[in-house]
C-alpha cells in the first residue's frame, strides 16, 4: 500500500507540474541502481510523445524491496478509443 500511494502521488505531482513522470523520479533519485531500472522503463515507453487529450495517459511505478535488494519498475501507456456511458 505504501508503494502504491507513493507512486500514485508521484504521477499526480508530475501531471500537475507538467513534467514527465519518469523525469520527475530521475531528477530526485540518488540511488544509481534505481535510476538505471527506471531508465530502462523510459527507453521502452514513448514518453517523449506525451499527449494531453482526455483519452490518453501514461505512468510508471517503481519499488525497491530492501530485504532481498530487488528493484522493479513498470510502465503503462493507455489510450481509450471510446467512452462508455453508464
Amino acid at each position: 500500500m505504501n508503494v502504491f500511494s507513493i507512486e500514485t502521488f508521484m504521477d499526480e505531482m508530475a501531471k500537475k507540474g507538467g513534467v514527465d513522470p519518469i523525469s520527475l523520479r530521475l531528477n530526485h533519485l540518488k540511488d544509481d541502481r534505481a535510476a538505471e531500472v527506471i531508465s530502462m522503463v523510459q527507453e521502452q515507453m514513448k514518453t517523449d510523445q506525451a499527449r494531453s487529450d482526455d483519452y490518453y495517459g501514461n505512468g510508471i511505478a517503481f519499488a525497491r524491496y530492501k530485504n532481498i535488494a530487488a528493484y522493479c519498475a513498470v510502465g503503462i501507456e493507455l489510450e481509450v478509443k471510446e467512452s462508455a456511458s453508464i
